[in-house]
């Protein structure tokens, strides 16, 4: 049959060359070969010490079981699971395995102080202050000389409203002329004229009288002068309190960025 073709090794037949074919073609089939194989691997230029076994568990050795890593998204790749404490399968199907849970935690170092797997630290910190014995605290005022204090009332005039309770004498006097009287009402600037009935009509020395004047009194202070205090001071005493602590709760809580920590199952 005739030569068959391949460019590279996954596709060369095994069942080629038949039995019946000729013997002068096997040189063809032995340049066929070769090709394949260095296309196949165009830069193995030298010996390789390679195991079968080696590129068997060659995924193994580039990502170890159990390898944590940072990632940002929300579903884990293939082969890796979330680290929040979740038990899942193992990717060669031995068994199951349970990741750490890395929620709200970074990792660090294992130590003696810390061993493996050990979980410490905190978001927050609460410092108390030790317990004091019951006290009070006294305060001073500092002393204060000789010295007096002036109040002064504000001007005022009074109103009507405000004047006490008090009458006024209405007068009736003669006019003066020969024949002729006249009633007056007075209290105020001007005169009203009643004439009068029945009125003696003698003639009599007249006069007008008017009534006091009502809101005469004008706007005023009062000054009143305190008697002098000698020098003083005053004493505060601030009431015991019993024996107390005092507490502060601080964040430990560097920036931060919050990513999902996966690993290799």
């Amino acid at each position: 049959m005739s030569l068959e073709t391949a460019s590279y090794l996954h596709q060369l037949n095994p069942s080629y060359p038949s039995g019946t074919d000729m013997q002068r073609e096997g040189d063809d089939h032995i340049r066929l070969l070769k090709a394949a194989i260095k296309a196949t691997f165009p830069n193995f230029t030298g010996a390789m010490n390679l195991t079968s076994t080696f590129l068997n568990d060659i995924a193994v050795h580039l990502v170890p079981f159990g390898a944590i890593m940072l990632f940002s998204g929300d579903t884990a790749p293939t082969g890796w699971a979330i680290c929040d404490g979740r038990t899942v399968a193992k990717s060669d199907g031995s068994g199951t395995v349970t990741t750490p849970d890395m929620q709200n935690r970074v990792p660090v170092g294992a130590s003696v102080a810390h061993a493996l797997g050990d979980m410490f630290g905190q978001e927050s910190y609460t410092v108390t202050a030790g317990a004091g014995g019951g006290h009070t605290h006294d305060v001073d005022l500092a002393d204060a000389a000789n010295h007096s204090h002036s109040v002064s009332a504000v001007g005022h005039s009074l109103t009507e409203a405000e004047l006490p309770a008090h009458k006024h004498l209405n007068g009736i006097s003669d006019d003066g002329a020969a024949g002729a009287s006249s009633l007056f009402v007075y209290g105020g600037e001007a005169q009203t004229a009643i004439v009068a009935v029945g009125i003696d009509t003698n003639t009599h020395g007249g006069f007008q009288g008017y009534t006091s004047e009502v809101g005469s009194g004008t706007a005023h202070t009062h000054t009143i002068d305190q008697t002098p205090a000698g020098a003083h001071n005053h004493a505060v005493t601030v009431t015991g309190v019993a024996g107390h602590s005092h507490s502060v709760t601080t964040s430990s809580v560097q920036p931060s960025m919050a990513l999902n920590y996966i690993m290799k199952v």
